[in-house]
């Protein structure tokens, strides 16, 4: 179980990333009164162990982060339901399966839905804009040395936008991985990528 502390304390409120999840089988939005504050999180509400106080990382807008101890991380429950793009499956380097957001189709163009605007147009949101930057920056980098920190910092935002998580989380819970980055990028932008180590 991934779970979330504020940090100014008061009444319970949720991280804006979780905002519009939806239960699901074996998982719910669990919220618990600890002495170091109001911890809400995302699994199963009968398996709970408070996090040691040295295992919340900082994550900003006044939040922490950190995972239940002794709970196998299951990243699926926090897969976000998408009306506008499909997802693809991919694993990291323990076997945990993730969803990836499809951005571009094999051979170039849109995989995902938009709206129309003025003209009928395509308008996208910010999210979707963002999704075809790194889409086309990763496909233009690809036969390049391009550092593993730039490809994880792709790979978590793309994870972000189809999964209630954000990328300060994956990161200070180091939750990308060699494998992960590589394959979500590979995935969401049609391309191939033939090293771990670089793009």
């Amino acid at each position: 179980m991934l779970v979330w502390k504020s940090q100014s304390g008061g009444v319970p409120v949720v991280p804006a990333c979780l905002e519009g999840w939806e239960p699901r089988a074996g998982a719910q939005l669990v919220h618990r009164e600890t002495g170091t504050g109001h911890v809400v999180g995302i699994g199963d509400p009968l398996v709970w162990t408070e996090p040691r106080k040295d295992a919340w990382q900082d994550v900003g807008d006044g939040w922490c982060v950190s995972l239940v101890p002794g709970t196998k991380f299951e990243p699926r429950l926090l897969a976000r339901l998408q009306g506008w793009a499909d997802v693809v499956e991919v694993l990291d380097m323990h076997r945990r399966t993730w969803v990836a957001p499809a951005i571009r189709k094999r051979g170039g163009g849109r995989a995902f839905r938009v709206a129309y605007g003025r003209n009928w147009l395509p308008s996208l949101s910010p999210e979707q804009t963002r999704a075809e930057e790194i889409c086309a920056a990763a496909l233009e980098a690809k036969d390049q040395d391009t550092p593993m920190a730039v490809a994880c910092q792709w790979a978590a935002e793309l994870l972000s936008m189809s999964h209630h998580v954000t990328p300060e989380a994956l990161a200070a819970l180091s939750l990308i991985d060699d494998t992960l980055a590589v394959e979500v990028l590979r995935l969401s932008a049609s391309i191939e990528i033939e090293a771990a180590n670089g793009l």
